[in-house]
């Protein structure tokens, strides 16, 4: 893809910068500052793709020297009142397209240098060729440019005018105008249409690519940036060293591969002509836009000062998202993917307009989630289908579908056409070879226990009959759970942070699984509305559904455990050498074994407590089961074969 990158700064006295070293380092040569008797070599970087010195008619001969064209420009500011203060150059470095041969870039740089040289300045351009271990498609050019206008007698007074920031714009706009039209010769019109709105602000390119419907160009453009990391970072990172910088943009890639509520955000900020328009797409994916109260920034404080987690400060009438879920987004680069000035300039029209507080739109949000969007009887009608595919004669379809076929085919052929009819199975039972391939294990039965009822009393009986027990969390149960993930992550593991209120199925062996949109393939809403009608009926909270799951299985343990006598059955307790040399000892033996076995553990052994002793068993008893269960799938998968 041809990237648009055109970076303008400016060469000042005051802020430390050298015009000769830049001069040097762009060029990659050697060159001395005749002020000061420095020498810059940047020899030792090697060669450039390509450099010259682009000159106005009227100018001396001697500009095309680069030594001596930066040595006259220094020394010209000295005759200055305020020679620490000068402006030196104007310093451009910009993306070439890597898509054209070193022959097209040539041409296009040269092209633009020579308008600004028409202008009156001096240019001094040095292509460069990507580094080996940078980005193969990063060629780009390096121009310095004159202040001053120039004469057979050498530099004159400055150019007020090509300082100004209109003037920048312009020649942003006309270097977009330039490449296009490379592109578009060389026969790259996606990339030239995309390179022609290089100049604009990512949101309006954005909007542009949408409007001509390059959606890959849109969806690049709706990522979040990554930010420049620089190049002592970028020699770590390639070292094997984690930066910061490399961590963020490694969070970034991240969030852009999950594409969650921020993308959602941004797309709505981006097709938005104004505040209005972006008001009203968010109502259309199920957000609101709300204005910070003092009562929701004092009540922020509060919150940030008693809770030992992180909560957003506010400032007063600053604009917010609020999602289906209740959760705030602040209007910031991260979120928007713009500038906050960008952001700040675009709220301005709606200013005025009624909109709620944070604390009344979480309320409404909380009320609308109680609303269903779909009709569940239809849903389900819609999963109790399968689909089977019959023939059936091209003479017997309607006209319209008779026409996609030649006569040939009308006369003598059939096609085959898919029907949908009610598959043959109770409802509380899951169909063979279900279509989940997203979902696997005991997930895919609380998939089936959920979308296979009507009410919520009927998923409680489903999931029982499942083997499963239905929780909903408690204020200590989410309390708990944020504890438990911080603990895992400094463990490099993971566990879920859970919200009051949740329901959750809990298995056999007392794994947990969530009630979302992954797990059960509705939208939260939906999820909501569903089982809200057990928000008022008692149900075990996670931990005591937890405990009556241990409690279950410690009973399975002591029932296996009943009459286990034989030397093999022996637990090993500390002394395995002498357990297990009294375990070749075999016969009626054993009661008499295990005795003198104790005996000797309690002479030389450490003591073993209930616990240990408990968690033992449940470990092995986990085993067997592992192990059984691996046997039956392993059955099940051959008679399928």
């Amino acid at each position: 893809m041809a990237l648009n990158r055109f970076e303008a700064g400016i060469v000042r006295r005051s802020e430390g910068h050298n015009v000769i070293a830049r001069a040097a380092y762009n060029a990659r040569e050697r060159l001395v500052d005749e002020r000061t008797g420095q020498i810059y070599d940047y020899r030792h970087l090697g060669e450039v793709e390509w450099k010259g010195v682009l000159n106005p008619e009227h100018a001396p001969d001697w500009v095309t020297e680069r030594e001596r064209l930066w040595n006259a420009v220094e020394l010209k500011e000295d005759r200055r009142t305020r020679p620490d203060d000068a402006r030196l150059a104007r310093d451009f470095k910009i993306a070439l397209p890597s898509e054209l041969t070193a022959e097209q870039r040539l041409a296009l740089t040269k092209e633009f240098g020579e308008e600004m040289s028409r202008k009156g300045m001096v240019v001094d351009i040095a292509i460069h060729a990507p580094h080996a271990h940078n980005d193969d498609r990063n060629y780009h050019a390096h121009m310095l440019l004159t202040t001053r206008e120039i004469g057979p007698d050498g530099f004159g007074n400055k150019v007020r005018q090509w300082n100004q920031k209109d003037e920048f714009q312009r020649w942003m706009e006309r270097w977009s105008e330039i490449g296009a039209d490379h592109l578009e010769r060389a026969g790259f019109k996606q990339e030239a249409d995309r390179f022609r709105d290089g100049h604009l602000s990512r949101r309006e390119r954005a909007r542009r690519a949408h409007d001509r419907g390059d959606n890959a160009h849109f969806e690049l453009l709706l990522n979040e940036p990554e930010k420049h990391r620089g190049p002592a970072a970028s020699r770590m990172e390639r070292e094997g060293k984690r930066t910061r910088q490399g961590d963020n943009n490694r969070e970034i890639r991240e969030r852009n591969r999950v594409c969650g509520i921020p993308r959602e955000i941004r797309e709505a900020y981006y097709l938005s002509v104004d505040a209005a328009a972006f008001a009203a797409a968010l109502e259309k994916k199920d957000m609101m836009l709300a204005r910070i109260t003092e009562k929701d920034a004092a009540s922020k404080v509060v919150d940030f000062a008693i809770h030992d987690f992180y909560v957003p400060q506010y400032g007063v009438q600053e604009y917010v998202v609020v999602t289906e879920r209740g959760h705030e987004y602040r209007l910031g680069p991260m979120t928007m993917g713009d500038s906050a000035r960008g952001v700040a300039e675009f709220m301005k029209s709606y200013a005025g307009r009624d909109c709620l507080s944070l604390e009344d739109a979480q309320a409404e949000m909380k009320l609308r989630s109680l609303v269903p969007k779909v009709d569940r009887d239809k849903v389900i009608e819609k999963l109790m289908q399968t689909s089977v595919v019959k023939p059936v004669a091209i003479a017997n379809l309607p006209p319209r579908e008779q026409a996609q076929y030649t006569h040939e085919d009308r006369l003598f052929g059939t096609v085959e056409k898919t029907f949908t009819q009610p598959k043959d199975h109770p409802r509380e039972a899951l169909p063979v070879g279900a279509d989940m391939p997203h979902i696997r294990g005991d997930a895919k039965q609380v998939w089936w226990a959920y979308n296979s009822v009507k009410s919520p009393e009927d998923l409680h009986q489903s999931l029982g009959g499942r083997g499963f027990t239905l929780a909903r969390v408690t204020a200590d149960d989410a309390s708990q759970s944020k504890t438990q993930h911080w603990a895992a992550m400094r463990l490099g593991r993971y566990h879920p942070v859970l919200r009051e209120g949740e329901y959750l199925a809990l298995n056999e062996t007392g794994r947990i699984y969530r009630f979302n949109d992954q797990s059960l393939g509705h939208e939260l809403r939906e999820i909501k509305a569903f089982m809200g009608k057990l928000d008022s009926k008692p149900l075990p909270s996670l931990r005591e559904a937890q405990n009556a799951v241990h409690e279950k299985r410690q009973k399975e343990i002591l029932a296996n455990s009943k009459g286990r006598t034989g030397p093999n059955d022996l637990p090993d307790r500390g002394t395995g050498s002498i357990r297990r040399t009294l375990r070749t000892a075999a016969g009626v033996a054993g009661p008499v074994i295990e005795f003198i076995s104790n005996g000797f553990e309690s002479l030389f052994g450490r003591s073993i407590s209930r616990e240990e002793k408990t968690l033992a068993e449940v470990t092995q008893h986990e085993a067997q089961r592992a192990a059984e269960r691996a046997k039956q799938r392993r059955g099940e998968y051959d008679r399928g074969r």
